[in-house]
C-alpha cells in the first residue's frame, strides 16, 4: 500500500480555516497508458507521475507539471499520449505524454550519452520536462440568431401549473397535502408497480392502497383535546384571612425583630420576586443607533 502525498494548498485565502474546508485535495487522479504510471493533481498546484509498483515510499517519479493555482480538472486523450489540465486561476494546460519509456528511467546506459539534450532525448533524465504553453481563453461567442435561450420554471410554477390544469388537488387536510386530481392521467407519472396489471388507469394493488396517506388519516379517529376548566377568583373573606397570616414584622417584640436581625433573616421580600432589568446590546449603544450604525 502507497500513501500518495501532496503539498499545501495553494487556494486557501483565510489560514484560519480548517484542513476539511479549506483544503480541495487531490482533484485529478488517472492512471496512465500502463498500470507502472499513475497521475494525480492536487490543490498544490502540481501533477505528479507515481509508480505504484514500486516498494512503499519510493512511489514517486516526478513533477509532470507545476502551477500558480490548484489542480481543478484533467483528463488524458484516448490513447493516452496527451493530457489536458485545468488550474484554479482559469488557465488550461495541454501536455503531451509519453510513458513508452517507463523501463528505461531506471535503467543504466551502457555508454554515456554526452551533454544534458543527448541526456532528454535517451528519456534518462525523467525530470526534464518542458513546461506547456498556456492556452488563453476567447471570449464566448454569442449564440445564432435563431437560438432561444428557454427559462426553466422553478418548483412551484410547475406545481401551480399541475393544479391549475387538474392533474393534482390539494387535500383540504393539510397534513395529506397535493394529491392526484381527476385529470392526473394525463401526466402518465404512475408507479406501475402499485398498479394492477401495471396499468397506470387501473386501481392501486391493496398492499400499496393501505400505505396512502388518505386512508391512513381516515383510520385515525378525531384528536380531542381536553379543556381547561374556568378559574374563578377566591373568596373574599378566605382572602383577608390568609392576609391576616402573613408575618408583619412591626408587630414583633423589639427582641424578637433583633434576634432575627441577627440571625440575617430575609425580612423584606416584596421585591425579591422581580427580575432585575438589564439592558440590551441595542440599548447599551443606542448612541449609535441613530447614526444606523450595525
Amino acid at each position: 500500500m502507497h500513501i500518495l502525498q501532496h503539498g499545501d494548498s495553494l487556494d486557501n485565502p483565510i489560514h484560519e480555516l480548517p484542513l476539511e474546508l479549506a483544503d480541495t485535495g487531490v482533484k485529478f487522479a488517472s492512471w496512465g497508458q500502463s498500470v507502472n504510471r499513475f497521475y494525480t493533481g492536487a490543490s498544490d498546484g502540481k501533477v505528479k507521475a507515481w509508480d505504484i509498483t514500486r516498494r512503499p515510499g519510493d512511489a514517486f517519479v516526478r513533477n509532470v507539471l507545476t502551477v500558480t493555482g490548484g489542480i481543478s480538472a484533467g483528463s488524458f486523450s484516448k490513447d493516452f499520449t496527451q493530457l489536458v489540465i485545468g488550474d484554479a486561476t482559469g488557465k488550461v494546460h495541454l501536455l503531451k505524454i509519453d510513458d513508452s519509456d517507463v523501463d528505461d528511467e531506471v535503467a543504466q546506459p551502457a555508454k554515456p550519452m554526452p551533454g544534458r539534450r543527448a541526456l532528454e532525448q535517451g528519456g534518462l533524465l525523467p525530470n526534464a520536462v518542458k513546461r506547456p504553453k498556456v492556452v488563453t481563453p476567447h471570449p464566448e461567442p454569442p449564440p445564432p440568431d435563431s437560438f432561444a435561450i428557454e427559462v426553466e420554471q422553478s418548483g412551484q410554477e410547475l406545481a401551480q401549473i399541475y393544479v391549475e390544469e387538474g392533474q393534482l388537488r390539494v387535500h383540504p387536510d393539510p397534513g395529506v397535502g397535493a394529491i392526484q386530481g381527476p385529470n392526473y392521467l394525463e401526466t402518465s407519472l404512475f408507479r406501475l408497480e402499485a398498479h394492477e396489471e401495471y396499468d397506470g388507469s387501473q386501481p392501486l394493488l391493496p398492499e400499496w392502497q393501505a400505505k396512502q396517506q388518505s386512508e391512513l388519516l381516515g383510520q385515525r379517529g378525531e384528536i380531542r383535546l381536553p379543556r381547561l376548566p374556568r378559574v374563578q377568583s377566591s373568596d373574599l373573606t378566605a382572602h383577608e384571612e390568609n392576609l391576616s397570616l402573613d408575618l408583619d414584622f412591626s408587630k414583633l417584640s423589639l427582641s424578637a425583630q433583633e434576634e432575627l436581625k441577627r440571625d440575617r433573616c430575609e425580612l423584606h421580600w416584596e421585591n425579591n420576586h422581580k427580575f432585575k432589568y438589564e439592558l440590551f446590546p441595542s440599548h447599551k449603544l443606542g448612541i449609535f443607533r441613530h447614526d444606523r450604525v450595525s
